[in-house]
């Protein structure tokens, strides 16, 4: 349940940020000699109690007890949700993919806005009734189309769309210009990151229209007509975000990678609150904690990753170099 006091949230937030994984936290996995070096290095800042255990699963729970947080202390129940929303539209596609496959759904959240349970209670029982209005219309869409069968990534473009006119909805409903400024570009970088991946497997500007997100600060048509060349959006993502389509145009001449370019845009999301850890007032330090430990457990799965394929030092200190904002 939502707390009633700014202060009392504030408060308990600071407390968690100052056991969240720092820069020198990840300067130490960096420098660590090897894999299981840096294995030893998260069980000695606290973050997993024993080098045998296994660091995905503790960066999820890492990400999960921060939302889990968020959702606990915040004063606004809108503000919370516009963050939370996103782990049951994962629930929902896990659950739905698994049903249609019988098999076991993977990794679920446990910090969504809607208890696990009663989530999957609804895609067992294909009832929808208690989800928010465009996620519910989005499922019962999908049940129709199961029955003639419909592809994995076109499940996911749908909840993705229906989750994303959620967020725009709340909008409306709260006036947060920080959340709103995050919101918008992160539908922005998503639109260009889908275009990227579609071109990369050569599929069709038709294809792209009908999976691109509503409410980017970039127009889907604009997207589309510049499907077959995208350095036109170049000075158009400029006006969004200048480090953002710097490293646009990096990856399309081949300079770096797409998983690179995304970190970049987490990392010009997470910059909309930047500051706020010195404002102990602002109650937008409560959104910050839970985007933030997103984007910690992203650049420590990434230099883990890195060990275990036994990428040198150095090379690693490049790919995070420019990434990870504290």
């Amino acid at each position: 349940m939502a707390q009633s006091s700014a202060l009392f949230a504030l408060a308990k937030i600071r407390l968690k940020q100052s056991k969240a994984i720092g820069q020198s936290d990840l300067s130490r996995l960096m420098d660590a000699g090897s894999f299981d070096e840096a294995k030893q290095v998260l069980v000695d800042i606290g973050f997993m109690p024993s080098a045998e255990d296994d660091y995905e699963a503790y960066a999820d729970k890492y990400v999960s007890e921060a939302s889990l947080a968020l959702r606990r202390y915040s004063p606004d129940e809108l503000l919370s949700k516009a963050v939370l929303l996103q782990y049951d539209a994962h629930n929902l596609k896990v659950l739905f993919k698994a049903r249609l496959l019988n098999v076991e759904p993977a990794y679920l959240y446990t910090c969504g806005v809607i208890e696990l349970q009663k989530l999957k209670h609804m895609v067992v029982n294909h009832q929808y009734g208690h989800l928010p209005p465009s996620l519910a219309q989005c499922m019962n869409e999908l049940e129709r189309l199961s029955v003639t069968g419909i592809e994995p990534y076109a499940i996911d473009a749908k909840i993705d769309q229906a989750l994303y006119r959620e967020l725009l909805d709340i909008l409306k409903k709260v006036c947060n210009p920080r959340l709103s400024e995050y919101i918008h570009k992160k539908i922005t970088f998503l639109n260009i990151i889908i275009a990227l991946r579609l071109l990369k497997m050569q599929k069709s500007a038709e294809l792209l229209s009908g999976v691109l997100l509503e409410g980017a600060l970039i127009s889907q048509k604009q997207i589309v007509r510049s499907y077959a060349n995208l350095h036109q959006l170049a000075p158009l993502l400029k006006q969004v975000d200048k480090t953002f389509a710097l490293a646009f145009i990096r990856y399309l001449n081949g300079q770096i990678s797409l998983a690179h370019l995304e970190m970049v845009g987490d990392n010009a999301l997470l910059a909309v609150f930047k500051g706020l850890a010195y404002a102990p007032s602002d109650i937008d330090n409560l959104l910050l904690y839970s985007i933030a430990s997103q984007r910690q457990a992203a650049a420590l799965r990434l230099i883990m990753a890195a060990k275990s394929s036994g990428v040198s030092n150095d090379s690693i200190r490049e790919r995070m170099r420019d990434i990870y904002a504290k």
